[in-house]
Formats: C-alpha cells, sequence, structure tokens
C-alpha cells in the first residue's frame, strides 16, 4: 500500500512511487455530477423544513425565500469555481483545494460582511420611512394571501 506524500514545490500530492495523484475536476462530468447531487440534496433538505416549520409559511412566502437562497448560493458557487480554477492555473495546484478556500471564507467572512450591509442598508437608508423594502418583508403578498383566504 502506497503512503501519499506531499511535493512542497507545487503542492499536488504524489504516491510515494513518484507518480502524481489526479487532481479533482471541479468542471469535468464527475465534479459537475457531485455538484448537482449536492444541489438537489440542499433543495430537498429547503423541502423537509417548509414540512416540518411550525407556524408554516404561505407557499408563495416559502418560495420567495428559498428563490431568493438558491440564486444567493449559485451566484456564489460560480463565482468560487471561477477564483478556483483560475488561482488553480496562476499557481499551478488543485483547484479543489481552492474552492474548499473560498467556500469556508464565502461562509464565515462573507455571511458576515453580508449581514453587516444589510443592516446598514435597512438602518441607514430605508429606516422606518420604506417598510416594504425590508429584507423579508412580503407584506403585499401576505394581504393578498389573508384576501384569498376570507
Amino acid at each position: 500500500m502506497n503512503s501519499r506524500v506531499y511535493n512542497s514545490a507545487d503542492i499536488i500530492p504524489v504516491m510515494s512511487s513518484g507518480d502524481p495523484i489526479e487532481s479533482c475536476e471541479l468542471v469535468g462530468f464527475a465534479g459537475i455530477l457531485i455538484q448537482l447531487i449536492l444541489g438537489a440534496l440542499s433543495f430537498s433538505v429547503l423541502i423537509y423544513k417548509r414540512y416540518a416549520e411550525k407556524p408554516k409559511r404561505a407557499w408563495k412566502i416559502w418560495a420567495l425565500d428559498t428563490s431568493k437562497q438558491g440564486v444567493s448560493q449559485i451566484l456564489a458557487h460560480v463565482i468560487n469555481v471561477l477564483i478556483s480554477m483560475l488561482l488553480s492555473t496562476r499557481l499551478d495546484s488543485d483547484a479543489c483545494i481552492w474552492y474548499l478556500t473560498t467556500n469556508i471564507l464565502d461562509n464565515t467572512v462573507g455571511v458576515f460582511l453580508c449581514i453587516g450591509v444589510l443592516k446598514v442598508i435597512e438602518k441607514y437608508i430605508f429606516g422606518e420611512r420604506y417598510y416594504s423594502f425590508q429584507s423579508g418583508n412580503y407584506y403585499t403578498l401576505l394581504k393578498e394571501y389573508e384576501d384569498e383566504r376570507l
């Protein structure tokens, strides 16, 4: 059984025999298949959450919340893949290492940055005058939903 050793010059794992291990491919067939499976799994968790939540939101409200999450995650994923491919090409290293790095940064630093920007926008730009622009406020949709139920 060969053990893994790392070539410090280019950070690509090699077998003890000296043969390089195949590096991962983010945009190859297997990479895209895995990304689609993980995307479907993530969406199924949101559907499960919809059925388990109490009180249940209206389907319209759930769809609006989910679509915001979906669009932002797809955008973040595409940006992370592009950055990873660029860095792996420029630095001659494994794209999956860079994807992991960008994903961790996005899900830690990026989330706190987005929360901070959202709070500043809601407090100083919109304030109380523009209640209908606040994040997660679907007043008109809720009003239509309540009117339909009556």
